[in-house]
């Protein structure tokens, strides 16, 4: 597991932090594609927000 696996793992442990985890659910679900089909397309994490 990566070091940011492992932390978003302990801090779903807390409540509060796990409900607005949740709500940014779909969220997460739209953009994490965007982004790797950006980097497979030789683009920049900037320049796809752009």
């Amino acid at each position: 597991m990566s070091d940011l696996q492992d932390l978003t793992k302990e801090l779903l442990k807390d409540k509060e932090f796990k409900a607005e985890f949740e709500k940014l659910k779909a969220e997460r679900e739209l953009i994490l594609p965007l982004k790797e089909q950006g980097k497979e397309d030789g683009l920049s994490s900037n320049s796809i927000e752009a």
